[in-house]
């Protein structure tokens, strides 16, 4: 008989509302998935649970009498830093949603929730978790096992490469073809420079010249890479690298992959940031720009404002502000209704 397997740990979630009914849904919902569910009635009430238990989750309102729900996060931050935080509230600005995320929540949910939208984000998150912590722990083992750091450069979802004291490729994963879409061998004996954005080649070579990198000291710098069959697409990387001595790794070429048989002098990952860099300009794009209409918003409106006025009285010229308005743009909004004086707006814009 094929040896019994152990079963998964059923992971433990807190929900804190102030609202018994939407709560006691919540709750309601995340036990029939499966999960054990852990309830509190307020803020107060989530920071004790949170100091007295071990929880892979919490779902959190932000409007919460006596301790809101920033409030929990940064209490959670303290006693459990690894537990996920999901925020489901009916706040649904962007100062709030920005504000949240920034404090360490994974995932914002607005009220009123869909129940299938909500068990895959918890389902989603949970298992990012779960990547998290396994990847903490295969770092952990890599320092202890040079076995295990064979297994973990086959298997990496980043790019690890070798260069030697020129700053030619060595050895490269194989990942470098599914992320940019070169063959590990062609770049095998090219030197680094090859791969960089010609805006970053100046950066990219000064980081492994640096008199003061080691492995106790590595270099980390974000820089952009070329993709194969086109000299302008790009991709960001935070690409992290330090010498080393190549007698302590001399199996090194072993790891799946393309190896020269140069003697390797550095060792850098490089990892894929691009969705996290179009994310933070997106948001960059919101906090100054109207959503609907595209156009700088209020606050870039101001800020360009001023910066015209001082230049203006250092140069002691003038300054002119031109103001448009839509005439009986309220009868628009009242006959037709908003969505019409909406669509009227992004009209106006494109001309």
């Amino acid at each position: 008989m094929p040896p019994r397997r152990e079963p998964l740990p059923v992971a433990s979630i807190l929900v804190a509302d102030d609202e018994p009914r939407l709560r006691q849904t919540l709750a309601h919902l995340l036990r029939n998935r499966g999960f054990a569910v852990t309830e509190a009635h307020g803020g107060r009430e989530a920071c004790r649970l949170l100091g007295e238990g071990r929880f892979d989750l919490a779902l959190l309102d932000l409007n919460m009498p006596e301790r809101d729900g920033f409030q929990v996060m940064e209490e959670a931050a303290r006693v459990q830093p690894d537990c996920g935080i999901v925020v489901v509230s009916g706040e649904g600005s962007f100062s709030t949603v920005s504000r949240a995320l920034r404090r360490g929540a994974l995932d914002y949910i607005r009220k009123p929730f869909d129940p299938e939208e909500l068990l895959a984000t918890v389902e989603g998150v949970l298992g990012k978790q779960s990547l998290i912590r396994a990847h903490e722990l295969v770092q952990t083992r890599l320092e202890k096992s040079e076995a295990l750091h064979r297994y973990i450069v086959n298997s990496s979802p980043d790019i690890v490469f070798m260069l030697d004291e020129a700053g030619r490729i060595c050895f490269i994963n194989n990942k470098v073809e599914s992320l940019l879409g070169y063959d590990p061998g062609e770049l095998s004996g090219k030197h680094f420079r090859h791969l960089l954005d010609d805006r970053d080649v100046a950066r990219g070579t000064y980081a492994l010249q640096s008199p003061d990198i080691s492995a106790d000291n590595p270099r980390t710098l974000e820089v952009r890479l070329k993709t194969r069959g086109s000299e302008k697409a790009t991709r960001h990387f935070e690409i992290t690298a330090f010498p080393f001595d190549p007698q302590t790794w001399p199996e090194a070429g072993k790891a799946s992959g393309e190896f020269s048989g140069q003697l390797a002098r550095y060792y850098g990952i490089a990892r894929d940031v691009t969705e996290r860099k179009e994310a933070e300009a997106f948001i960059n794009f919101q906090a100054y720009h109207d959503l609907l209409t595209r156009l700088p918003n209020r606050a870039l409106f101001k800020d360009r404002l001023e910066l015209a006025i001082t230049q203006a009285r250092r140069n002691q010229q003038k300054l002119a502000v031109m103001f448009l308005d839509l005439d009986r743009f309220k009868v628009v909004n009242d006959t037709l209704g908003h969505a019409m004086g909406d669509r009227l707006l992004q009209a106006v814009t494109h001309r």
